[in-house]
């Protein structure tokens, strides 16, 4: 699968007009062609893509491992390597002062914003069905599914920052950020996940609500805090499982309007440049790390179903 993605990602973003060397105006040929053999774009696109996967010889013929390795290559616009434009701080600080540190813990916040709120309306709104608070809930969710997240971000913007001057949108340093500058892109980039779990917590409660096994929980006299948390619950919260593994890995990566807009030192804003500058390197390190993301993100779904249902586990019979 990643073999497949990469090849795409690579094809796609050599079919891009001019070359990565386009936005430093008129160069000399000699120029151009030596940069072109210095990173190896001067071979066709098969070889150029086997040396990035395995490995290949440089410019002054010495063989260089690839991502099998774990080289995600040369930046062709910015100093350094992938590696260390997504990993490195610079400073020897703790990873997550890293671009890749910024998106995991933006991801991350928006993800308990968006399930940590979005579960409890959900149960409220299956055990309160057809009820004011139903209503509110459905139209709560109905609105954060409409309302794309940059509209959001800039009404936010204009209310909080520019309006009533509450918040401080765009910090000096995010390193040095007070806590509360956090809580806006986080609302923004996980308020259409947190509607989305609404309906599905909703859904799922309401698909285990009248089965049998609930109503014989309740004909023991159990409480009802009991039959909703331990039987109706965890039964309900396969799917939510299913979508949370995605779901969290969307909003680690996905984050690329909502960190531009909020000029968030992260991943996301760093794919939005590479494209830009046609920095072939970074997108596709960018791309691997991606999709590995997403991969670990299923198999940890896979693996959880077991522990929600014995009867998944595979050698039962």
């Amino acid at each position: 699968m990643m073999v497949i993605i990469l090849a795409v990602m690579f094809a796609i973003i050599h079919t891009l007009p001019d070359s990565p060397w386009a936005a430093y105006g008129r160069m000399d040929q000699n120029a151009r062609a030596t940069l072109d053999r210095r990173f190896g774009l001067d071979k066709p696109l098969v070889v150029q893509f086997v040396n990035y996967v395995i490995g290949g010889k440089s410019a002054e013929s010495i063989f260089t491992c690839g991502l099998i390795c774990g080289n995600l290559g040369q930046s062709l616009r910015q100093r350094g390597s992938v590696q260390m434009i997504l990993f490195n701080t610079g400073l020897d600080q703790p990873l997550k002062q890293s671009k890749f540190g910024y998106s995991l813990r933006l991801g991350f916040y928006a993800f308990l914003f968006a399930f940590g709120l979005g579960i409890p309306l959900g149960i409220a709104s299956a055990l309160k069905q057809n009820t004011a608070i139903d209503y509110v809930v459905k139209f709560i969710s109905s609105v954060a599914l409409a309302v794309p997240s940059f509209i959001l971000g800039l009404v936010l913007i204009m209310i909080l920052a520019n309006g009533l001057n509450l918040i401080v949108i765009l910090p000096s340093s995010w390193s040095k950020a007070p806590p509360e500058v956090w809580v806006v892109p986080a609302l923004v980039l996980g308020f259409n996940t947190f509607a989305s779990v609404i309906k599905l917590t909703r859904n799922s409660m309401l698909e285990v609500i009248n089965q049998d096994y609930v109503r014989t929980a309740r004909a023991k006299g159990l409480s009802e805090r009991i039959v909703v948390e331990v039987h109706m619950l965890s039964n309900a919260l396969i799917p939510l499982v299913t979508y949370a593994g995605p779901a969290l890995v969307e909003l680690i990566t996905g984050a690329f309007i909502i960190e531009t807009m909020f000029g968030f030192p992260g991943m996301g804003r760093e794919y939005v440049r590479s494209v830009v500058d046609k920095d072939y390197s970074l997108v596709l390190g960018l791309t691997v790390v991606y999709a590995l993301l997403m991969t670990v993100a299923n198999i940890i779904v896979d693996a959880t179903y077991a522990f929600l249902d014995p009867r998944i586990r595979v050698g039962n019979e």
